[in-house]
């Protein structure tokens, strides 16, 4: 929602004196905001998004543990807007402060009423958007340009990241955030940069580099169904397990992420009014490095067989916290508003206890005390003295916590190259990198996957298990199609295939792709390892693109193409919600690895040009065409070695026209820079993706 972060103009300032200029602030803060109207629109299911595959997989010392009603918060708000409004009252006499007209409500207030002409969440969006405006700026000219005296828009609001687009079959959207203005490098733009408060500026650019959203909004579309939900989040119990169902995995080792903390001076005295331990989450774990009687690994006994795709459900209020809560531990907020467009309600997230203390339910056009206006200048000055009070004191927090997905490659886990250091096997055998069998060829004939996630806020603390549905290409000769296997009772562990899932590293039309670390054990009881890709898909038309490309893949793979990824085979959660397709990791991008990141102009050697035209003709003669040429799709790994990939929109058996005419699209983009013809899919707003489709 890009035109939501476009400032507008204001007014020009009024020649009043500085009680006149105070009067006329009150008076607009103290006005209610319109009603919301959206256009009619075909039913959205208000469910839980995918992202539930990942929340479950959120560390220990991370989940929310515990509710806690705040019935004073909302005073505590006023009162910080009001300590900052007085000071402005003390000070305007001797600053000159111009003052926006009362007119700039007008266009929104007039008829009462907020007409978007956008339907579900973005439509929703549109209204805080607007009606928030001018709190945004009074709140950035009474907290950070003191001494301005203009009223200039530097506090945005909306949805900021560029990771994915918004589910359009859902009524609801986690994805709303404050944040600042950027240039076209995506750093920290002041405009206003000699009126703002000293000392200020390198605290802003490096809470920005940290991360560049601040708090969180989950939105939803207005409906009864959404307005039960606010009102009844006071009431939500906590499950006390919330995690896969695998019984009996092997531990991990610690992580050495360090969890980011709390403010040392809170904004919120709520908070300390509790301030114990959080509640067990009733779930007993295994220590690492432990001995058990038995190696068994237990699937779930919960499944879901009739398909693999994901489930939305329907949101409860316990749905509802947790994915407010876990959105926030993403971005490392402090505060989450849940609304609906009509209702809302402000929550804070305490790190220490693992609580969430949740304000009375607001009426967006009915509030008066305090009005919805002032209330917001007090939350805004409030979610930025949180940030910023937080800064110096998570300087040691591990970079991946706190730096939002906007950015264009997540770094690799500083963990990632010790997280595999297992204890000793029933064997006495260590860990050992000397690789005697390929732990490819070991994986390739097997059918049982356990999968961990570390990486930024995610730490398993249960495995997800997966079966295979489909073989793997590289070790299985002609990789006939398989029956996916009945499940056992149990594995013992040398028949787990086990991958952790490191950083997202692209998404694309099948899904998610994350760099990935898979283990095995080797028949001397050695751990062997391998850094592959691993791509996710939910929905059921991804997941029918996904096996679409397999296939195509094991096209190439029957003529032995190179220069394409290898494929190790489809996995299925036996929970229901997900597929997994396991794969080379093949490089670096042609897009990243432009000199120049604001040009289309690609820097490839000639071998390198030349090696791309013969992967493209021995993908031809193996009966496929690619339809999806673009940087973004030609890699180039650590040896400077060509690879093409993303076959999900490809077609098989194509006619000789059609392959003649993507070679000589892809020869105008390597050597004359012209990209593909609109026929082709355009080039996406997402950068740095491997598996972009």
């Amino acid at each position: 929602m890009a035109d939501n972060f476009v400032g507008r103009d204001m007014p020009g300032p009024l020649d009043q004196d500085a009680a006149g200029a105070v009067e006329q602030l009150e008076e607009i803060l103290s006005a209610q905001p319109p009603i919301l109207a959206l256009p009619p629109v075909m039913s959205l299911r208000l469910g839980y998004p995918t992202r539930f595959f990942f929340d479950k997989h959120i560390a220990k010392s991370l989940e929310l543990r515990r509710i806690h009603p705040a019935t004073t918060l909302l005073d505590e708000i006023k009162g910080l807007a009001g300590h900052y409004l007085d000071e402005f009252r003390t000070n305007v006499q001797h600053t000159g402060t111009s003052m926006p007209q009362r007119e700039s409500l007008g266009t929104i207030a007039r008829n009462g009423l907020f007409k978007s002409r956008e339907t579900g969440p973005r439509g929703v969006a549109r209204y805080p958007a607007e009606c928030t405006d001018l709190p945004r700026r009074i709140s950035s000219r009474l907290f950070l340009f003191r001494e301005s005296p203009e009223w200039c828009q530097f506090l945005l609001w909306g949805r900021i990241g560029r990771e994915d687009e918004a589910d359009p079959r859902l009524a609801v959207d986690e994805k709303h955030s404050l944040g600042f203005p950027v240039d076209q490098e995506w750093k920290l733009c002041v405009r206003n940069l000699p009126h703002l408060a000293p000392g200020l500026l390198p605290d802003l650019q490096e809470l920005h580099s940290r991360s560049d959203l601040i708090g969180t909004w989950v939105v939803m579309t207005p409906s009864a169904k959404a307005e039960s939900l606010i009102t009844a989040l006071d009431r939500a119990t906590i499950p006390s397990n919330c995690n896969a169902g695998t019984k009996g995995f092997p531990v991990l080792p610690p992580s050495t992420r360090l969890d980011p903390p709390d403010s040392p001076e809170p904004v919120w005295p709520t908070i300390l009014v509790l301030n114990e331990p959080p509640p067990s989450s009733g779930q007993k774990l295994p220590s690492a490095g432990a001995e058990r009687s038995s190696e068994d690994v237990l699937p779930p006994t919960t499944r879901r067989p009739r398909s693999t795709a994901y489930d939305y459900g329907e949101l409860t209020p316990e749905s509802l916290v947790q994915l407010g809560w876990a959105r926030a531990v993403e971005t490392d907020s402090s505060v989450i508003v849940f609304t609906c467009g009509t209702l809302e309600r402000i929550a804070i997230r305490h790190r220490k206890t693992q609580t969430l203390y949740l304000s009375d339910v607001i009426d967006i056009t009915e509030i008066r005390h305090p009005p919805y206006l002032r209330l917001q200048v007090g939350l805004f000055v409030a979610v930025l003295k949180d940030a910023l009070s937080r800064l110096h004191e998570s300087e040691v927090v591990s970079p991946e916590l706190r730096r939002s997905t906007r950015k264009r490659r997540a770094p690799e886990d500083d963990a990632l190259g010790n997280q595999l250091k297992r204890r000793k096997t029933a064997t006495g055998s260590s860990r050992t990198f000397e690789r005697p069998q390929s732990a490819i060829k070991i994986a390739g004939s097997l059918d049982f996957m356990l999968l961990y996630m570390r990486y930024g806020m995610h730490d398993s603390p249960v495995p997800a298990s997966f079966i295979r549905s489909a073989p793997c290409l590289v070790s299985s000769g002609d990789a006939e199609e398989i029956t996916r296997p009945s499940v056992k009772r149990k594995y013992l562990r040398e028949e787990c295939v086990v991958v952790i899932l490191g950083p997202q590293i692209g998404t694309g039309a099948t899904g998610i792709a994350h760099k990935t670390s898979l283990e095995v054990f080797d028949a001397q009881g050695r751990t062997v390892t391998a850094d592959i890709v691993v791509k996710i898909a939910f929905l059921a038309e991804q997941q029918q693109k996904m096996r679409h490309e397999f296939q195509v893949y094991r096209r190439l793979a029957a003529h032995k193409v190179k220069g394409v990824p290898e494929v190790y085979g489809i996995f299925d959660d036996l929970e229901g919600g997900a597929i997994m397709l396991l794969m080379s990791y093949c490089g670096t991008t042609l897009w990243d690895f432009r000199v120049d990141p604001m040009s289309y102009d690609l820097d490839t050697k000639a071998s390198q040009r030349t090696r791309f035209l013969a992967i493209l003709d021995a993908i031809h003669a193996a009966g496929v065409r690619h339809h999806d040429l673009r940087p973004l799709n030609l890699l180039l790994d650590d040896n400077g070695e060509a690879h093409i990939i993303d076959f999900d929109v490809a077609k098989l058996d194509p006619t000789e026209g059609g392959k003649r005419r993507e070679r000589r699209a892809l020869e105008d983009l390597l050597f004359d820079g012209v990209y593909p013809d609109p026929s082709f899919p355009s080039l996406p707003s997402t950068i740095a993706s491997e598996t972009d489709g």
